[in-house]
Formats: C-alpha cells, sequence, structure tokens
C-alpha cells in the first residue's frame, strides 16, 4: 500500500481495473453532469462504476445499464444479453418475439441445450402485468427480458455472476430515460421458476454417445489372452 499527497491510504487496484481515486473522480463527474437522472449522488454513481467493473463493463456502459434497487445489484437485458454472448462458449438466437411471447434458444458451444420460452400469460400469472406498467407499454421488451434472464440463469449461471434484471422483480426500464419504474414483486433467491428452467436445462444438455459393451465371449477371450 501507498499513501497519496491526500493522506489517504488506497491500495493498488488490479490490473485492468479503474482504482478508487479514479472511480470517485469519475463518479463526481458524472453527477455534475446531470445526465443520469437516477443517480441522486456522486456515491451512487460510485456503486454503479464499481458494480459494473467487477463485471466487466466500463463506466459510461455501467451508469446506463446497471442499477442498484433496494441493495441488490441489478442489470439491463441488452447487459445480460452481452454478458452470454462474450462468453465465447455459450450464446442464443431470437426463434420468435411477438408482443405475447418470446421464444430464445440458447446455445453452448454451438449445440442447442434450452429453449427459454416466456409468454404474456405467465406475466400476469406471476401478477407482473399492471395498468400503465411497461408490460403494457413495451410488451416485446419486457417478454425479452425476462426470457434472457431465465435462459442465462438456467443455463450460464456462472457467466452473469448470479445478477437479475429489474423486470424479475416486477419493475420495467424505460427504454427512454433508462430509469427502472414501477412496483417490486417479492421474489426469493431460489425461486420455483428458477428451480423448473434448471431443471429443465440440465434435461436439455446434450447427451454424448456411449459405447456399446463388447459381446460376453469377447471379453472372455482378452481376458484368456491376458492370462
Amino acid at each position: 500500500m501507498a499513501k497519496e499527497e491526500t493522506g489517504l491510504t488506497t491500495m493498488k487496484a488490479p490490473a485492468g481495473m479503474l482504482a478508487m481515486t479514479e472511480i470517485s473522480s469519475m463518479a463526481a463527474a458524472f453527477y455534475a453532469s446531470g445526465m443520469f437522472p437516477d443517480i441522486r449522488s456522486a456515491a451512487q454513481a460510485i456503486v454503479k462504476i464499481q458494480a459494473g467493473q467487477e463485471l466487466g463493463f466500463n463506466p459510461i456502459y455501467s451508469m446506463t445499464k446497471i442499477f442498484i434497487v433496494k441493495g441488490r445489484v441489478m442489470v439491463g437485458a441488452e447487459a445480460l444479453a452481452a454478458m452470454v454472448k462474450r462468453s465465447g462458449r455459450y450464446d442464443y438466437r431470437i426463434v420468435k418475439l411477438t408482443d405475447t411471447e418470446c421464444e430464445l434458444q440458447f446455445t453452448d458451444k454451438g449445440i442447442d441445450v434450452y429453449l427459454s420460452r416466456f409468454t404474456i400469460e405467465d406475466a400476469r400469472r406471476a401478477d407482473l402485468v399492471k395498468p400503465d406498467s411497461g408490460w403494457t407499454k413495451w410488451p416485446r421488451a419486457m417478454l425479452m427480458s425476462k426470457a434472457v434472464s431465465q435462459g442465462a440463469r438456467a443455463v450460464c449461471p456462472e457467466v452473469i455472476s448470479g445478477v437479475y434484471t429489474p423486470e424479475d422483480f416486477g419493475y420495467s426500464t424505460n427504454p427512454e430515460t433508462q430509469i427502472v419504474e414501477g412496483t417490486a414483486t417479492v421474489i426469493d433467491d431460489d425461486t420455483e421458476n428458477d428451480r423448473i428452467a434448471d431443471e429443465a436445462a440440465r434435461a436439455a444438455k446434450p447427451i454424448l454417445p456411449t459405447q456399446e459393451k463388447p459381446p460376453a465371449e469377447t471379453v472372455l477371450n482378452t481376458q484368456q489372452q491376458a492370462s
């Protein structure tokens, strides 16, 4: 550790990561700019930037796609999708996207392993559809967010580091202002939907071909030769 001229004791940041002094300076500038309406203090900006860089995002992207809501780190659906696609192993493609349903085919090393599907009926059963909510204003974006989050947690939880999207908790992200809106729906970390998704993903993993067992007499002859 080294002492700076300010008298503050700081630790050197890991390679490729910003030091806290750099983050603090940047956060103060971002807050003062007034360009991020969901930030009410420089301290909140620091949390966003730090959370973002731990997930592999640059500061500006973190300011617009990372959300801290009631102590939880949440990411926009686009950020979650980026984490999947940049992994180099996992990916997904859109099978269907309408105002009533979204289907995404997730792949592992190019092999189809899980079809993530979320419909407006699923949202209604979970009591997510509220008057004047994102589900009525931007249904496709909301369905896409849920399908991405569901598939990513089922197929590659190690890639997304356990983060959720605001839509997973009943919020909605305004696509124009990038501000999280709405009232949260209480969801446990280990929800029934996640359990079902995990089981489905495991069941959908590609089955490697098994070798046929040799005939009994072949085994016997091999043992006799060995003796």
